[in-house]
């Protein structure tokens, strides 16, 4: 997408002879791109990863602690207690106020005023009944606010409890928090994060890959840029820019610009000129290397590559799509896109541990 960056209506490709009379073999030098030695940085997953984004997604869901009963028969402040409850209001059971195997710490203040209190000093087995009032502003359930209730509990057992972690993570929790993802078991969670951390690494690993394979040919090749075309590539980004400003801000540009970047329109010009440049750098070295290496516009394959921007990129339809960049120009990207990809296929890889950050 990178490569259709300031490209307008109806343009034709940087190498093309319709409207671009330049000869691409000319303006282009290419050097030893084939077999091009490059490093790259990727990561290996390891159990501190795996351990790390585990918890992190634990994290994302309300913990419930894990229990562990101990041989205590009476309530005592701080006791970590499993109980069964029914809240009746006007002697009927309301919406949200039952629940069995409840895990309650008492004095966490989790439960209203007077719920956790009214448990000290209960034995395991008893059955009580509480008279209580909800708070007046009580924003859980609103309908609950200052009503009188009874709230009969059973104590089951008195233990403590610890957080649930990586290490004691339960498959009864994982089911009830991830069973939606088809992951019902704890080792399931770890391999399934394990899995996607490994996805992750291999994407920007080929990330990474793509740009040192970008950056060494800017080394490897000299290009001479047409004046004509870079200036009319820097006219239409910087008139698309503006009247995207324009749309969805409705401001001038130079305003926009000073408001949220403190930039002014001298620095973006320059910025554009930079940036424009060393696109059409790019693009024109991978032009002439698949010139260079009869690469052609197949069609099943540039069908496919039109329907992935169409979906990628939020376009309504291949023709919208057209309609913006011109197939002229389209063709050229698919091409560059082939060409980097043969470059890649057929480049010397060594892929090195990422250093790690120093911190103070």
């Amino acid at each position: 997408m990178t490569l259709l960056a300031g490209c307008g209506k109806e343009k034709t490709g940087a190498g093309s002879e319709n409207g671009r009379e330049y000869n691409i073999e000319e303006a282009v030098t290419l050097g030893e791109y084939n077999g091009m030695e490059v490093s790259v940085e990727k990561s290996e997953v390891t159990e501190d990863d795996v351990k790390a984004y585990v918890e992190s997604m634990i994290s994302m869901y309300e913990t419930v602690p894990v229990f562990h009963p101990l041989d205590k028969t009476q309530v005592e402040e701080g006791d970590a207690v499993n109980i069964d409850y029914e809240g009746l209001l006007d002697g009927e059971a309301f919406d949200g106020g039952t629940a069995t195997d409840q895990i309650l710490v008492i004095g966490s203040g989790r439960f209203i005023d007077g719920f956790e209190e009214g448990l000290i000093g209960a034995n395991v087995g008893d059955s009580l009944s509480l008279n209580l009032t909800f708070p007046e502003t009580y924003t859980p359930n609103p309908d609950m606010a200052g009503k009188d209730v009874v709230f009969n509990v059973t104590v089951n057992s008195i233990g403590e409890t610890e957080e649930m972690t990586y290490e004691n993570l339960t498959d009864e929790y994982v089911a009830n928090n991830f069973g939606a993802m088809g992951v019902d078991t704890a080792q399931a969670l770890k391999d399934t994060a394990s899995s996607y951390l490994e996805s992750s690494n291999e994407y920007y690993a080929a990330s990474n890959k793509r740009t040192a394979v970008l950056q060494k040919l800017q080394e490897l090749c000299t290009v001479e840029v047409p004046q004509e075309l870079l200036d009319e590539r820097v006219k239409e980004y910087k008139e698309q820019y503006e009247a995207s400003v324009k749309e969805q801000y409705d401001m001038e540009l130079e305003e926009y610009l000073e408001q949220n970047y403190q930039t002014t329109m001298e620095e973006f010009d320059a910025d554009t000129v930079d940036y424009m440049k060393e696109n059409l750098t790019t693009e024109m070295i991978l032009l002439a290397i698949a010139e260079k290496e009869g690469l052609e516009v197949d069609e099943e394959g540039y069908q496919e590559y039109l329907t992935n921007m169409v979906s990628n990129y939020g376009y309504e339809s291949e023709d919208a799509l057209i309609e913006e960049y011109g197939e002229d120009y389209l063709k050229d990207s698919y091409l560059c896109n082939k060409a980097v990809e043969w470059v890649e296929e057929n480049a010397k890889v060594t892929y090195t541990e990422p250093e790690a950050s120093s911190q103070e």
